[in-house]
Parts: C-alpha cells; sequence; structure tokens
C-alpha cells in the first residue's frame, strides 16, 4: 500500500481549525438572504449558519483524519520515541545483523527522533545479547524538553480542532 502524506492531512485539519477559529472569534454574522454567483448562476443562501456548521463537521471530519492517519495507522514521533527509549528500534531488525550495521542504522533513527541541540545529544550505544540487538539512550532535559515541543506541534491539528469546535460550541449555547 501506498504511505499517504501525513503533511496533506495536517494541513487541511490545520486550515479549517484557522478558518474556523477566525469566524468565531470574530463573530461573522452574514446578511441574509445571500446572493452569490459562483460560475456564473445565481444562489441564494438563506441560512449562512448551515455554512459554519459545515465548516464544523469538516473540523470534525479533518481531526479524526489526522489521529487515523497520523497516530494509528502509522507510527507516531511519540510512538517510535517510547520504542527508542524501552531499547527497541522501529526500522532496524534486531536479529540476523551485524552489531556495527545495526549500531549504524539505529542510530539514523534516534537522531532524526530526538535531535541535537548545540552540543547537546542522545548518549546512544548498540548491544547484543542473547535476545539479538538492542540499544541503550540518555536523552539530555533540554532534548527532552524540544521533543515535547515537537510532540506539541505535531499534536496542534487535533489540538486547535478541539478548542475551535468547543469555542464555536460554547457560542452556540450563550448565544441560543
Amino acid at each position: 500500500m501506498e504511505t499517504l502524506d501525513i503533511s496533506k492531512i495536517r494541513r487541511l485539519a490545520l486550515v479549517v481549525a484557522v478558518i474556523l477559529f477566525t469566524l468565531v472569534l470574530a463573530e461573522v454574522e452574514i446578511e441574509t438572504p445571500v446572493r452569490i454567483a459562483p460560475l456564473g448562476f445565481p444562489l441564494i443562501i438563506r441560512n449562512p449558519d448551515s455554512l459554519t456548521t459545515a465548516l464544523v463537521i469538516a473540523a470534525v471530519y479533518a481531526t479524526l483524519r489526522f489521529i487515523y492517519y497520523g497516530i494509528l495507522a502509522q507510527s507516531s514521533p511519540m510512538r517510535v520515541r517510547r520504542i527508542l527509549l524501552s531499547g527497541r528500534t522501529l526500522h532496524t531488525p534486531s536479529t540476523g545483523i551485524d552489531i556495527e550495521e545495526y549500531a549504524e542504522q539505529a542510530e539514523k533513527e534516534v537522531e532524526r527522533y530526538f535531535p541535537g541541540i548545540g552540543n547537546q545529544r542522545v548518549d546512544f550505544k548498540a548491544i547484543r545479547d542473547h535476545a539479538g540487538c538492542h540499544i541503550e539512550i540518555k536523552v539530555p532535559a533540554i532534548v527532552r524538553a524540544v521533543c515535547w515541543i515537537e510532540n506539541l506541534d505535531f499534536l496542534l491539528p487535533i489540538i486547535a480542532n478541539i478548542l475551535a469546535i468547543a469555542l464555536w460550541g460554547y457560542g452556540r449555547m450563550i448565544g441560543s
């Protein structure tokens, strides 16, 4: 199966959240009926609130799609970091491989998911025992902080849409 480009799904979810936030926070009201002529034929919108409701539905859809494809269907950065911290690797086989080759491939995984900050780098060691190859890593506090920020950034489409939907719901509840 072809891998899905999560960045496009992420972008859609973020755009929907920003539009919904903007509409709700700016308290946009459209005078009814609205007359528009997309593609040259006239349309009359008698219930513009339904456009915001449709945007909320799009936000729910984009959020659920990002959760599925970004977190459940593939390994999220958070999941890979947990696996690496447990001493295992995600993409490198731990048996039937030379320790030097394992160390080289595992180091690439560690560097990808634990970025170096200045001279602060992950202390990494590949080990072979009766169960196969595994790793031991020690992560400096500053690198853990950057990983936390990366996790927050990765989860931003979910967080932003939940907040936008909650703000919309609160406005509907107060406005009623």
